[in-house]
């Protein structure tokens, strides 16, 4: 939970750490296993798993907006200029 709050006011390489951290502590429970009815086994939290490596997959993406800082002069706030033509 601590990793969800901490996203809103951190940066790439805290949040990856932070991320790594979590990896840590919880890599025994990501990678729990269970066996169905057949003797296939699958992971136990195949959805979390997903999301630990979509976030480890995509982090040089997560911030790139703290690294080209917009400013509003450049930027319109809205596409209204483009509904007059």
């Amino acid at each position: 939970m601590l990793l969800v709050k901490s996203s809103t006011t951190s940066n790439k390489q805290c949040f990856g750490k932070a991320l790594d951290e979590w990896y840590d502590k919880h890599k025994d429970y990501l990678n729990e296993r269970t066996t169905n009815d057949e003797s296939k086994s699958r992971y136990t939290h195949k959805r979390l798993g997903r999301a630990y490596h979509s976030l480890k997959r995509n982090l040089p993406y997560l911030f790139v907006y703290q690294q080209n800082q917009i400013t509003h002069n450049t930027t319109p706030d809205t596409t209204n200029k483009l509904e007059g033509l």
